[in-house]
């Protein structure tokens, strides 16, 4: 609900908007925007290094997991080819 007071020579006078604007000129809101603007941009640095920190680390687990698995098939591959000749 929007309440008019009369202002005088240039009429009435919207205290809602004239709030608002007390409170978007406020140095102390402006400071506080200020530093949640700064704030919201090295939390997303912060965690766009957590992230490619993470993608690191799982590229590096894989790549470990899959030398692992080849050398397993390796293993079983030639225990095969020995119960094969063994069979012959």
């Amino acid at each position: 609900m929007d309440f008019l007071l009369h202002s005088g020579p240039h009429g009435p006078l919207d205290t809602n908007a004239h709030a608002r604007r007390l409170v978007d000129e406020n140095p102390v809101r402006t400071e506080a925007e200020r530093q949640k603007a700064q704030l919201l941009g090295a939390a997303a640095a912060e965690a766009g290094l957590i992230r490619r920190g993470a993608e690191e680390y799982a590229t590096r687990v894989l790549a470990d997991l899959e030398a692992e698995v080849v050398r397993i098939l390796g293993a079983i591959q030639r225990g095969k080819t020995v119960l094969e000749t063994a069979e012959r």
